[in-house]
C-alpha cells in the first residue's frame, strides 16, 4: 500500500509540474549583408570579462580592437542569454569576436541569430566590411562611460525573429509518464 501511494504521489507530482521541453535556438538563415545592415552597431573585439546579469543573462566587456558602427569606445559592454539554446553567444575571455549588436533597453545585446561569431570564422564578413575604425578614447574611462549617451535608432527587423522560448509547463508527457509509472507500480503489487 505504501508503495502504491508512493507511486501515486509520484505520478501527481509529475502531471501537476509537467516535463520541461528541451529548447534549441532556432535562427532563419540570413545573409550576412542583411544581418549588418540592420544591427545598430558592428565591431570586433576582444572578451576581457564576463559576468553573471540575471538568471538567464551573461554581461561580457570587451575591448574594441577597430569598429565599423556605433562601438565608439575602447570598451563596451553587451548583454547575451546564458545559453546558446536561448540564443546566447558563446564567448570565451581573451578571444577576438566580430559582433553585431542591437540596442535594447539602453544597453547592446548580441545573439547567435544576429551574427556574432568568433573572428577567425568571420573572414568573407571582415572582407566585406572594409577597413574599420580603431577607436581612442582620451578621456578618463570612468568619465566616459558616465557620459556616453546612446543614439536613438528606429527599431530594425531580423536579429533573432526564429528564436522563441516556450513555458515548460503543459508539456502532454508528464501525464503520459506518471500513468506508465502508476500502472508498473500495480502490476507489480498484483504479482
Amino acid at each position: 500500500m505504501i508503495r502504491l501511494s508512493i507511486a501515486a504521489l509520484i505520478a501527481s507530482a509529475c502531471a501537476l509540474l509537467g516535463v520541461p521541453r528541451a529548447h534549441a535556438c532556432s535562427c532563419v538563415e540570413t545573409p550576412f549583408e542583411q544581418l549588418a545592415a540592420e544591427a545598430d552597431a558592428i565591431f570586433e573585439g576582444r572578451v576581457a570579462s564576463i559576468e553573471p546579469a540575471g538568471e538567464m543573462h551573461v554581461r561580457v566587456r570587451l575591448d574594441v580592437v577597430q569598429t565599423w558602427r556605433e562601438a565608439n569606445a575602447e570598451h563596451v559592454e553587451v548583454r547575451t542569454a546564458s545559453q546558446s539554446a536561448a540564443c546566447g553567444v558563446h564567448f570565451e575571455v581573451g578571444r577576438s569576436y566580430l559582433v553585431l549588436a542591437e540596442r535594447a533597453d539602453g544597453e547592446w545585446t548580441a545573439s547567435l541569430c544576429g551574427g556574432t561569431r568568433a573572428m577567425e570564422d568571420a573572414d568573407d564578413e571582415r572582407l566585406s566590411l572594409g577597413s574599420g575604425v580603431i577607436p581612442v578614447d582620451i578621456e578618463d574611462e570612468e568619465t566616459a562611460s558616465t557620459e556616453q549617451h546612446p543614439q536613438t535608432l528606429p527599431p530594425r527587423g531580423g536579429g533573432c525573429a526564429g528564436c522563441a522560448i516556450t513555458s515548460p509547463a503543459g508539456s502532454p508527457i508528464a501525464p503520459a509518464i506518471a500513468l506508465v509509472i502508476a500502472m508498473w507500480m500495480r502490476r507489480r503489487r498484483i504479482r
